[in-house]
């Protein structure tokens, strides 16, 4: 316990039908105005989410994807 600096406790997010309408949505509001939207809320929460959604955004983007040869 002395070496700890600070504990945190993670949750998942819970997803309800704002949720659920928000992902269906993207589509027609990613890009708009310059803004792009990434994050694990995009999937089902996971970190692998998150970086697939940051993905999509390169993608959209021309940014070449490094491990994609």
């Amino acid at each position: 316990p002395a070496l700890t600096a600070k504990k945190i406790r993670y949750q998942h997010p819970v997803f309800d039908q704002n949720t659920l309408k928000a992902q269906k949505n993207l589509a027609k509001i990613q890009g708009q105005g310059g803004l792009y939207y990434c994050g694990a809320w995009q999937g089902y929460g996971f970190h692998e989410d998150g970086i697939a959604s940051a993905v999509a955004v390169a993608r959209l983007l021309g940014c070449p994807i490094p491990w994609e040869k």
